[in-house]
């Protein structure tokens, strides 16, 4: 088996520790990612889904974001950061709330 390099995503200042994706098809997913620049960034697909568009940039973690889970029920996603802090966004990466 072999495989081909399609797209590389080329953003983060810092090297990317977690990945996660929302959506239900090629063309409308939005990948998300965390670094050790503690900045998660979300990006949308093109139409090819081979291609992808930076969308948002959150940074409200205090220190690199090591964990991405999008959630079962396609509500949003949550985040796990070195600071302790486990923060729940909604699928535009608006902020819903952290605990410990």
């Amino acid at each position: 088996m072999s495989f081909e390099l399609v797209t590389e995503i080329v953003g983060h200042q810092g090297d990317v520790r977690s990945l996660t994706a929302l959506g239900a098809s090629t063309e409308d997913t939005v990948l998300i990612t965390g670094a050790r620049d503690r900045v998660v960034k979300l990006w949308k697909s093109r139409p090819d889904g081979k291609l992808f568009d930076p969308v948002k940039e959150i940074f409200v973690h205090e220190h690199w974001v090591g964990a991405l889970l999008a959630l079962p029920d396609g509500s949003g996603f949550v985040t796990a950061c070195q600071d302790t802090v486990i923060r729940r966004f909604d699928t535009d990466g608006n902020f819903i709330g952290s605990g410990m």
